[in-house]
């Protein structure tokens, strides 16, 4: 097995570890503020926790974390199977290619949604007496940390293992390349 393979799988299996560990951690906290009244919400994959009913509608954006959880698992089962030899690693090498794809947008579309959030908060809020601030949690960095490895390390596993050279195939050349002692046609 080559180090580029083991490299890869590492890379995907340190982006399901990193996926496990964002989707454990709380992902952001909202403050609502008015004149006498403190709205806290603290949202994660799988839902939100709020101190009061907000004013703000909910999105429905922050019911990703099954999905991204799947990914993450197929992610990961298919870079496994790439280590295996023969037809098995072949199919995998794209299986973990769409997997970590797949992820990497989940992840993607659940940031700006997260991201968006806040910027209709602050422009809903402005013209009201609230004040809105939204601070970003463990989860989000995990979760983004752990598509950019997960694609990296898909990416990497793309290439096919290269095929070992039969013995005797290129005895002609010296082991640097040059020829030493013949003459040069002139």
């Amino acid at each position: 097995m080559t180090d580029r393979r083991r490299t890869a799988a590492l890379l995907v299996v340190l982006g399901g570890a990193l996926a496990g560990a964002g989707a454990t951690r709380d992902v952001f906290v909202e403050t609502e503020v008015s004149q006498q009244i403190v709205i806290t919400s603290t949202t994660s994959l799988w839902g939100t926790r709020s101190s009061a009913p907000s004013p703000l509608p909910d999105g429905g954006v922050f019911s990703e974390g099954l999905p991204i959880v799947v990914a993450a698992v197929l992610m990961v089962v298919a870079v496994v199977c790439t280590l295996r030899e023969g037809r098995t690693a072949a199919v995998a090498r794209p299986a973990v290619l769409v997997a970590a794809g797949v992820f990497a947008g989940l992840v993607l579309t659940f940031a700006v949604g997260v991201l968006r959030r806040a910027e209709l908060a602050n422009a809903l809020i402005a013209s009201s007496p609230w004040h809105y601030e939204q601070h970003l949690l463990p989860g989000f960095p995990l979760l983004v940390a752990a598509a950019v490895a997960g694609l990296a390390g898909a990416v990497l596993a793309q290439r096919p293992a290269p095929e070992p050279e039969p013995l005797g195939a290129d005895d002609d050349t010296p082991p640097f390349g040059i020829a030493v002692g013949q003459q040069e046609a002139r």
